[in-house]
C-alpha cells in the first residue's frame, strides 16, 4: 500500500466534507512524520495560492531582505513577476 491509500483512510474514518487537512495531520501524527499543517501551508507570491506538500514549488530567499519566497511551478513556467511581501524587491 502506497501513502495515498493511507491517507484516503483516515481520511474516510476521521474527515468529512471538506476537513481534508484533519485526516493529514492525524495520519502524519501516527507515523510521526513533520509536514504542514492545513492553516500553514505556504503561499506562491505571484498567483496567492496555496502550495500543496506534493506539488513541485521553490522556495528562495530575497535578495534584499534573506526572506522566504515561494513560488508555484505554474507561475515559475509561464514567467510571471513575482514581490517579496516583506521588503518589495519585485523579481522577473
Amino acid at each position: 500500500m502506497g501513502a495515498v491509500s493511507g491517507v484516503t483512510s483516515v481520511y474516510k474514518k476521521e474527515g468529512g466534507g471538506g476537513a481534508w487537512g484533519v485526516g493529514v495531520v492525524a495520519l502524519a501524527q501516527q507515523r510521526k512524520l513533520s509536514i504542514y499543517g492545513p492553516s500553514k501551508l505556504p503561499v506562491c507570491v505571484s498567483c496567492h495560492r496555496l502550495i500543496a506538500p506534493w506539488e513541485k514549488a521553490v522556495v528562495f530567499p530575497c535578495p534584499n531582505c534573506g526572506e522566504p519566497i515561494w513560488r508555484c511551478a505554474k507561475c515559475r513556467k509561464m514567467g510571471v513577476s513575482y514581490k517579496c511581501p516583506h521588503c518589495g524587491f519585485e523579481g522577473p
